[in-house]
């Protein structure tokens, strides 16, 4: 498998992540109509929250992964849960191009995702995922990561449940 690189993406490549965001994570079944706009604008606020990036990248430049992520204090979730955990990261986004999922490449992602954070002074880690996600859900589990709870959110009208998985806490 290729190796994870941390990169601080200028334009180019957040047109890159945003095009792969907006394929994986397109379901307007599920409220999710992401556009490369909107995808692009929330990608533009993570870097000024200064988030890690790190992508896979093929040899013609294409991604075939990106994951993104920062303090949890920072996090969304984090105001939602009323949790404070210090030196914890929240990894927001892991996603793989669909022609590479099956084959071990997204939980290799969250393993070198997981090296890059604690290589900067990170302890413990939060992530959630829809519950239908099962691949993903069982990449976490091999990765060490433990089911935290489970709640309801809707979007557009489209209520799902949600899994909030950590590692390496204690509560």
């Amino acid at each position: 498998m290729k190796k994870l690189k941390k990169i601080i993406p200028d334009e180019q490549y957040l047109i890159k992540i945003a095009q792969l965001y907006c394929t994986c994570f397109n379901a307007p079944e599920k409220a999710e109509n992401w556009t490369m706009q909107s995808a692009l604008e929330y990608f533009r606020d993570r870097v000024n929250e200064a988030s890690i990036f790190a992508v896979l990248e093929e040899a013609d430049g294409s991604l075939s992964g990106v994951c993104c992520g920062g303090p949890f204090g920072r996090s969304f979730i984090a105001q939602e849960l009323e949790f404070d955990l210090p030196r914890t990261f929240y990894i927001s986004l892991v996603a793989v191009e669909e022609k590479f999922r099956g084959r071990g490449v997204g939980r290799g992602m969250i393993h070198g995702f997981c090296a890059l954070a604690e290589a900067e002074g990170y302890k413990g880690f939060m992530v959630r995922c829809r519950a239908e996600n099962e691949p993903m859900l069982r990449a976490l589990a091999h990765e060490g990561f433990s089911e935290l709870g489970r709640y309801e959110a809707e979007l557009g009208g489209v209520t799902c449940v949600r899994v909030v998985l950590r590692k390496g806490l204690s509560f």
